[in-house]
């Protein structure tokens, strides 16, 4: 019986999870398959995810979101496959339930053990979930299924006649039927502007580092003190600002402020943080389109019980199909995205904190439904429901708060900007 081969360039979580569904539906009597996986970094982790970084960058999500397996709930060719999630995977690591973890690190470990539902991962931690189950799939896979890794770069790819051939840095090649690109985050060519920027920070003596992930650029020529311009206030941004404040030494403190007589709440109910600088940060001097960072994620428990979508619904996308030969993001959707998770805050706000709201659920939720987004019938209704401002859905002027305001100077840009965060 003819052997098939299928080449894939990169092996991160993209990988892994193409893999899955392979395995997931590849027939029993069908030829052998061979999976060629070209990744320089770990297998299942990838250079984004990968184990060699610093331990204070960590994942935007929770632990108890974090999945690489399918299940029910999942629309996809074949069979579910379910699986545990990072946080299931931790516990199921300290029963000793898991033991292909290969976790040798002491910190990782308590990690493992100290990792709650809430808790955002470090991506250390990450990297050792995303290997197992890279792993687990390939070792699963049926008989005719076979899984080979090739740690190293892919330098080029080429016609040929039976499919591809595809160049390692190592000078192998893999002949193969087809290629498929699992990558993840990549570098690029720099633009115009960028390599301008950098040809006059190096003719000046000064540093310039264009988009990169950020853990892979050498900040060590920022000199404490130095005044550091940074475009762009994204996740990027966050990572790099923990690199260069926390990472030289810096710490935060609780302030023990209280109210009243009893503590603030805060941070895990220890009060609001203060940053205890360590005398190596440089200064730094950030501004994007949106003039503010992203929203911290928080921490709560829903009063309401949840209920299902409403507005942005399959049926309600399709209906708009037949009316439109193309959607708009902003003109057909994204008001019906408005007006869904106003639906779900002021359900929660009413349901759960009535002393807020001057309306029951009964009355509003009905109302609410007939209306459209951005009518003055909706608007008429929300103020008389939610008389405090500060608890009406307003998506646009959180997105941009600064839109339509002029400041005199950077002070009244700074007082806006902590009003702002302060807000949230």
């Amino acid at each position: 019986m003819d052997t098939r081969s299928v080449t894939f360039v990169g092996g991160g979580p993209r990988a892994a999870m193409v893999l899955e569904r392979i395995a997931a539906n590849y027939p029993d009597d069908a030829a052998p398959l061979t999976i060629h996986v070209v990744e320089p970094f770990e297998p299942g982790a990838g250079r984004i995810w990968r184990y060699d970084q610093s331990p204070l960058l960590k994942l935007n999500s929770m632990a108890q979101d974090i999945t690489m397996f399918t299940d029910d709930s999942v629309e996809c060719e074949g069979p579910a496959r379910e699986g545990p999630t990072l946080l299931e995977w931790c516990r199921a690591v300290i029963a000793g339930e898991i033991t292909d973890h290969r976790i040798t690190d002491p910190e990782i470990m308590r990690q493992v053990r100290e990792l709650g539902p809430e808790s955002f991962p470090t991506r250390q931690l990450q990297s050792f979930y995303l290997g197992w189950f890279y792993r687990l799939i390939a070792e699963q896979a049926a008989d005719n299924v076979r899984v080979e890794t090739h740690r190293g770069m892919v330098t080029s790819v080429t016609d040929s006649e039976n499919g591809h051939v595809v160049a390692l840095d190592s000078g192998d090649t893999i002949a193969t039927n087809a290629v498929v690109y699992t990558v993840g985050h990549t570098d690029s060519m720099g633009s115009n502007t960028q390599l301008t920027r950098e040809r006059t920070a190096s003719a000046r003596g000064g540093f310039y580092a264009p988009p990169a992930y950020t853990n892979d650029v050498d900040y060590s020529a920022v000199r404490p003190g130095d005044r550091v311009i940074v475009t762009g206030m994204g996740l990027a941004f966050i990572d790099l600002m923990v690199l260069l404040y926390e990472g030289r030494g810096g710490r935060f403190e609780t302030t023990g402020e209280r109210v009243d007589g009893q503590p603030r709440e805060g941070i895990r109910d220890g009060g609001p943080l203060s940053y205890v600088a360590c005398g190596q940060e440089p200064h730094v001097y950030v501004g994007s389109r949106r003039g503010v960072p992203y929203h911290s994620k928080i921490t709560s428990v829903l009063s309401a019980d949840p209920e299902p979508l409403q507005f942005i619904t399959p049926d309600t996308v399709s209906q708009l199909l037949e009316q439109h030969s193309t959607l708009n993001f902003h003109e057909h959707l994204w008001p019906l995205i408005n007006q869904e998770l106003g639906y779900h805050v002021y359900r929660e706000l009413i349901v759960g904190h009535p002393e807020r709201a001057r309306m029951s659920w009964d009355e509003f939720a009905p109302a609410y439904r007939a209306a459209h987004w951005g009518s003055n019938e909706l608007h008429q209704l929300v103020r008389k429901a939610i008389p405090d401002s500060r608890y009406r859905v307003d998506l646009a002027s959180i997105d941009r708060p600064f839109d339509d305001m002029f400041f005199e100077d950077t002070q009244q840009v700074q007082d806006a900007w902590c009003a702002t965060s302060n807000a949230t």
